[in-house]
């Protein structure tokens, strides 16, 4: 399963590889029928994807939004070919598996991985009583997670707690990367809504944690 979260906000307040072009098909396979297309809407948004499940929803939902909503080069693409672009709807995926990542469709500034490679020794055992001590991890099964490490740094092994570990190690730049694509889709828009989606499975260890 997955859930989708919406919030809305003022804008201001929060100051690779190109896609596959849809029409030399792709995945989903096809060219787009422009004259079908409607037009986005004049309000900026995001939408950002946790986890493998959430990460592949907002891929699709890219392929899906480039077929429907003209694009801010509408002329460009039809007339050149050219990647379709849209100033003010903007996607992140956040994931601890790079290769995951990699493969989605999301170019290079969509993706954000948060994957850690000293795991291992921040959760030695020498290491154990300090983090039990850390505020931050009162909410952690420290001793259970430990002897549970994921076999290798990417991905969470589908442990919830420890993909919330990687969210909390990670929280700097999740808010440094949130606040830019926020930036991005508000850029030469005054006023208006904000609207920020947010897509994650729940019941893997990423997206659930």
């Amino acid at each position: 399963g997955y859930i989708f979260v919406s919030a809305q906000r003022r804008c201001g307040e929060m100051e690779e590889n190109m896609i596959d072009s849809l029409f030399i098909g792709n995945r989903d396979g096809g060219i787009v029928n422009t004259f079908s297309q409607v037009p986005s809407s004049s309000d900026p948004v995001v939408i950002i994807g946790l986890g493998g499940t959430g990460v592949d929803a907002i891929s699709r939902l890219k392929t899906k939004l480039q077929r429907q909503i003209e694009p801010d080069n509408k002329n460009a693409v039809i007339e050149n070919g050219d990647e379709p672009r849209y100033d003010h709807i903007k996607f992140l995926g956040i994931d601890a598996d790079e290769d995951w990542l990699r493969y989605s469709r999301l170019t290079y500034e969509e993706r954000l991985d948060v994957h850690n490679d000293n795991y291992e020794a921040i959760f030695d055992p020498y290491n154990l009583d300090a983090l039990k001590n850390t505020k931050e991890l009162q909410w952690m099964s420290i001793d259970y997670i430990s002897q549970h490490l994921p076999p290798n740094p990417m991905g969470t092994g589908a442990y919830r707690q420890f993909g919330r570990w990687l969210t909390i190690a990670s929280a700097n730049n999740i808010e440094m990367r949130i606040a830019e694509v926020i930036n991005q889709a508000c850029t030469g828009l005054e006023g208006g809504e904000l609207n920020v989606h947010i897509i994650s499975g729940i019941s893997g260890g990423m997206g659930g944690g």
